[in-house]
């Protein structure tokens, strides 16, 4: 009884002191005020800024002002040390019209608040949540930090977000590191060729975290294998994936293999790397399966040093042989220039181990703008850096502007001095330009890098411009660019150009409400503009163009407003002097009860083929007019000629 009352009390005593041991070495938790009073550092902003109740202003005139503020965060343990951290995400406007998100966490460090680094998630989009994932990696727990937020399509503008996208980034030790940047070596596969049945016991050391295993893996596998490989009498390979905490170095030494001829490559070369008839049979049955079409796959045989340095296994009893195949694969549509490696095959001689694996590439490659109805990265004709100011010079069929096109800056980590930031800019085309007019020489759209990217262009700084260049001069044959064939108008040009009537018909029809004597008007108006934010803020993905259509004017006489899917119809209009917007179109047949047709937009084609006489046209009837009884009233779109 003695003994058991001197266990207990030990015992307690332990507990107590591991309690104050635990609560004196964990500080405090991150709580709100915390947060929204911390000093931050930024990217975007050079030096720290101070937050007071979750808001930094620096006054000034309009074009420098600076205001950084909360956007949204989360308070959770992130570094599994008892007490919460926080993520957090700053909005900063720095005097131009941009506003740019940054992702950045707060970690609880005794009695100090540390700040990992500030990493960039876009300009005017729209945050929607943040979740943090916990993934077992042995030996430990990474989080993930996944945001749910709306970011730009090609054709949205900057102002309207409107893809839904997920951003994520691992927390590593103080660092945030892209998720897809975590290079993951697929399904190694290690077979053991004993010379006679023993135990082995198999440990992985890998620079990262091992992410799959069969059988279980706890720290270590010790299995028993038969000379035919047999492993525990169940399995033929020992599998695992790893995420690997650094990317494989590509070099120019590899295969260029066209996609179709995978199955056959792997047939010839499997064998020259020393896999066996059932091993290669593996490898060939799982990687044509992971590999999707390209026209061509580049594939690098990694070396030994960075397996031994990035992935290196103990295998107790040690084999007298060990060959190991890994492969990075890229898929590209163009053919590369590649030197083939020499490979020297070894020979299996008494206890032999056999591991292969590889490396996919990620697969997202951006298309590139030449002309000015393609879109993507562009290819710039010019470029010029003056005064704080940058001069690109691009091609054009009239109608690009800055509008149509998207800059990309990013606060590198790649810099001269790391008191000196560098900005790397990729410009893209968001918009196509399918206008008449011609200008071989292309346009060139003028940046200010304080207001349009908040450079602060008071303090040193270097900036990469990443876009691919082709200067040309008039006299050169190749000077203008014009697609062989006349571009379609595509639809969602056709859906842009149909919002935009759309908020101008609501527009008009507000107007017209303050002035009328309409009991109701102010419902009316209330209504409108809860319209009018509703397709300003749609992007062209969201508008209808088929579907269910009412047909005019019996069916809901009574209601007004935007039509979607609009009405299309084939009318005959007469023209006597040039159409404009609010215009009622003199269309045949047209009387005291109608149809009335008022022009809320018409379209560039359109515009430039009618002049004065009679033409048979297709319009879309976009907005439902407010009128008297059955009599058809309605805005319209005149997009084309009829056929």
């Amino acid at each position: 009884m003695k003994i058991k009352n001197k266990r207990e009390i030990l015992r307690s005593l332990f507990l107590l002191v591991f309690f104050l041991f635990i609560c004196s070495n964990n500080g405090f938790s991150i709580e709100p005020k915390d947060v929204e009073n911390f000093t931050y550092y930024l990217s975007f902003y050079d030096g720290k800024v101070t937050l007071k109740n979750g808001i930094f202003r620096q006054y000034g005139p309009p074009d420098k002002i600076v205001e950084v503020k909360i956007e949204r965060y989360e308070l959770k343990d992130l570094n599994h040390d008892g007490i919460k951290d926080a993520v957090v995400i700053l909005v900063g406007n720095y005097g131009g019209s941009g506003s740019f998100y940054e992702l950045t966490v707060l970690l609880s460090k005794g009695k100090d608040i540390v700040q990992t680094d500030s990493v960039v998630l876009g300009d005017r989009i729209k945050i929607e949540k943040i979740m943090i994932s916990e993934d077992v990696i042995f030996p430990r727990i990474i989080d993930r930090i996944i945001i749910h937020a709306l970011t730009h399509r090609e054709s949205d503008p900057l102002t309207s977000p409107s893809k839904k996208d997920l951003i994520c980034f691992a927390l590593e030790r103080e660092n945030l590191i892209p998720c897809e940047e975590m290079p993951v070596v697929r399904k190694p596969a290690l077979y053991l060729y004993p010379e006679k049945k023993q135990t082995i016991t198999v440990r992985l050391v890998p620079k990262g975290y091992i992410t799959k295993t069969i059988p279980p893996y706890n720290g270590k596998w010790i299995v028993k294998v038969t000379p035919t490989g047999k492993i525990n009498n169940k399995y033929d390979y020992l599998f695992y994936e790893v995420s690997l905490e650094k990317p494989y170095p590509l070099t120019n030494v590899g295969w260029v293999v066209p996609y179709s001829e995978l199955s056959k490559w792997f047939d010839l070369y499997l064998p020259k790397m020393g896999l066996n008839e059932k091993e290669a049979i593996d490898f060939k049955n799982y990687w044509l399966k992971e590999l999707k079409p390209h026209k061509y796959y580049e594939i690098r045989y990694m070396d030994e040093k960075f397996l031994s340095e990035n992935l290196p296994v103990e295998i107790k009893p040690k084999p007298d042989t060990f060959i190991r195949v890994f492969l990075h694969f890229k898929g590209t549509d163009s053919k590369q220039s590649l030197t083939e490696p020499q490979i020297v095959k070894k020979d299996r001689k008494g206890f032999t181990a056999v591991e292969w694996g590889g490396i996919k590439a990620e697969e997202t490659e951006r298309n590139f703008s030449f002309l000015a109805t393609d879109l993507g990265e562009i290819v710039l004709r010019e470029i010029n850096i003056k005064e704080h100011k940058l001069y690109v010079r691009v091609s054009s069929k009239g109608c690009t502007d800055k509008s149509t096109l998207k800059a990309e800056v990013i606060n590198s980590p790649k810099r001269v001095d790391k008191n000196i930031p560098h900005y790397e800019i990729t410009f893209l085309r968001i918009v196509p330009d399918y206008c008449k007019a011609s200008f071989p020489e292309g346009v060139i759209v003028e940046y200010d890098l304080r207001k349009d990217f908040g450079i602060n262009t008071k303090l040193p700084y270097t900036l990469s411009i990443k876009n691919l260049i082709y200067p040309l001069l008039p006299n050169e044959p190749y000077f203008e660019f014009f697609p062989k064939t006349e571009e379609p108008l595509p639809v969602n040009t056709l859906k842009e150009d149909l919002i935009k009537a759309t908020i101008k018909a609501i527009e008009m029809e507000i107007k017209r409400y303050e002035k009328s004597n309409y009991s109701d008007k102010k419902e009316k108006i209330s209504y409108l503009q809860g319209e009018f934010k509703r397709f300003k803020e749609m992007s062209p993905d969201r508008y209808e163009i088929e579907g269910k259509k009412e047909d005019e004017p019996f069916l809901n006489f009574n209601k007004f407003g935007p039509l979607m899917p609009p009405i299309e119809k084939e009318i005959e209009i007469i023209v006597t002097e040039p159409l404009k917007v609010g215009d009622l179109l003199h269309s045949k047949g047209m009387t005291k009860s109608g149809p009335f047709y008022h022009l809320a937009g018409i379209s560039d084609k359109i515009a430039k083929a009618i002049e004065k006489g009679t033409y048979k046209v297709k319009i879309y009837l976009i907005y439902k007019r407010e009128y008297f009884g059955f009599i058809p009233n309605y805005y319209v779109f005149l997009s084309d000629l009829a056929k």
